[in-house]
């Protein structure tokens, strides 16, 4: 069985198709993603714009085309934070049914973290107390786990893009202005986790912020690296990275070895929700899942066949 996961994100939209394989095994076939800032200005307006619209039709009718080329049985779009938050959002899921007849499911804040947590729990075995931290354009999930039973999630309105629209107004990012960024990242945190959390043993983290600090590491650290699925940085790795970017400007962060030109804008703020959650969280590693949230729709998906399938008679 072949399925095509789409994730329609505040910064970008990422198409992977996976095919099933006897006993579970996934393998990736297909990995496209287009960054189309999907929630650019919302958090002024309230509303998503018509040029993101636009380029995020454009977009998915592509991965579809591409989808459809490797024959998938099914295909599963599910919408976070832009859609979910904005006052226009189920206008544009209806608009993506009628011009590419394609189904979006908006899926709630918990929803999302368990999706996120399919895949970390299937795909690195955890044990013991731990966490997923998933790191989007318009929000963070942080999921705390014993074992493979999810204990609590918590949704936070601390994505990249929206903490650069409120705090990165002039570049390089002034130090007060960063001050202020991490004082309320601390703050929401701490406020939404509690005094008496237990730290985690070990941390996996997703999303376009994750992986682009694991890359920026990996380039420092181990050049040539084939993936960076199930990469592991340390908070220490982690905070060095974050001192470069802090002062330096925009060509400056571009320059960087390994920095993707779509995060030069977000990268500080969306490293500062990290540093913040991990140390939050008493972590001291943490663990590159580049799958993310589109493993998880493929787990849940097969869950949910297997679930409705007769049970032959006996």
């Amino acid at each position: 069985m072949r399925i095509a996961a789409i994730d329609i994100g505040t910064n970008s939209i990422h198409c992977t198709v996976f095919e099933v394989l006897v006993g579970g095994r996934r393998k990736v076939l297909d990995d496209e993603r287009a960054y189309t800032r999907l929630g650019r200005g919302t958090s002024e307006t309230g509303r998503l714009s018509d040029s993101a619209m636009h380029d995020t039709i454009v977009a998915l009718s592509r991965m579809l085309q591409i989808a459809e080329t490797y024959e998938v049985s099914r295909m599963r779009a599910v919408a976070t934070a832009a859609v979910r938050e904005s006052s226009n959002g189920k206008e544009f899921v209806s608009r993506i049914g009628g011009e590419l007849g394609l189904e979006v499911e908006v899926v709630s804040e918990e929803e999302e973290g368990r999706l996120v947590f399919l895949s970390a729990a299937d795909g690195f075995g955890m044990e013991g107390r731990w966490a997923v931290v998933d790191i989007g354009g318009g929000s963070v999930e942080i999921v705390h786990a014993l074992n493979r039973q999810i204990e609590f999630v918590t949704s936070l309105r601390l994505g990249a893009v929206y903490l650069s629209e409120q705090y990165h107004h002039l570049d390089p990012l002034p130090s007060e202005d960063y001050e202020r960024l991490v004082t309320y990242v601390r703050r929401s945190i701490a406020d939404a986790l509690g005094n008496e959390r237990q730290p985690v043993l070990r941390l996996v983290g997703s999303g376009g912020t994750v992986s682009t600090i694991g890359g920026l590491v990996a380039a420092e650290r181990e050049p040539g690296l084939s993936s960076l699925h199930g990469f592991e940085f340390t908070r220490a790795e982690l905070v060095h990275i974050l001192g470069s970017l802090r002062d330096a400007n925009a060509a400056e962060r571009a320059a960087v070895k390994g920095m993707p030109e779509n995060r030069v804008d977000i990268i500080i703020e969306g490293a500062v929700v990290l540093e913040e959650s991990v140390r939050a969280l008493g972590a001291n590693e943490v663990v590159v899942n580049l799958r993310g949230i589109r493993e998880g729709i493929v787990i849940d998906t097969m869950q949910r066949e297997r679930a409705a399938r007769p049970r032959p008679a006996r």
